[in-house]
């Protein structure tokens, strides 16, 4: 038995690739590290399994409350905003996401549960699309964003929009022209891309 479980990591650990970068969701498999630094192991589609590192600057919540990587268990379902620039993959933000309400619940359950998502999704919105790239211009509620391969986005800066630098919450004033940014946003009814999350700064990857 012993044999044949040392097959199946093995088999596991060949299998494994670093996340790409941009918006990961997928099954937490496993965590390797301490407290401030180590990797992630998740199951993404067709049961690829990635791998990314979080540090200290790694935001992590649950719930809309922070959490720290000790707390996060397998099975769970997790999406990352990550970062591969000239390196493994990196992951710069981590939300645990609910999983669906069990059948078994009461409506009135059911209503509070859908509430309390719907408050959730109010704060830290989900969006479907990530970008990064240079802030070349700031409008007051848009930025101008040049990608690596040089295409322009104008992108709405909504009032709930949430930023982050080197892994803390920051004023929105904090964000200048030429920074470096990564970008959750999504289409709102007009068609316009909006910013939900705003995240910049150095990357201290883990060791």
């Amino acid at each position: 038995m012993r044999t044949a479980g040392g097959l199946v990591l093995a088999a596991l650990l060949c299998a494994q690739e670093q996340a790409p970068q941009g918006l990961v969701r997928g099954k937490l498999e496993g965590r390797i590290g301490t407290l401030n630094s180590g990797e992630l192991h998740i199951r993404g589609d067709h049961d690829r399994i990635w791998v990314c590192a979080y540090n200290d600057k790694t935001y992590m919540e649950r719930e809309r409350l922070r959490i720290a990587a000790f707390s996060l268990k397998p099975g769970e379902t997790i999406e990352l905003v990550t970062d591969r620039t000239g390196g493994p993959c990196y992951a710069r933000t981590l939300h645990v996401l609910l999983e669906e309400a069990p059948s078994r619940l009461s409506p009135r359950q059911l209503a509070e549960l859908r509430s309390r998502r719907a408050a959730g999704a109010s704060i830290v919105p989900r969006g479907n699309l990530t970008l990064a790239g240079i802030v070349l211009r700031l409008d007051g509620d848009a930025l101008l964003l040049r990608t690596r391969t040089n295409r322009r986005f104008m992108v709405v800066l909504r009032q709930d929009t949430v930023y982050s630098a080197g892994g803390r919450a920051v004023n929105p004033a904090e964000l200048m022209v030429n920074t470096r940014v990564s970008i959750r946003a999504g289409r709102n009814f007009e068609g316009n891309l909006e910013a939900y999350q705003v995240v910049w700064g150095e990357i201290l990857l883990a060791r």
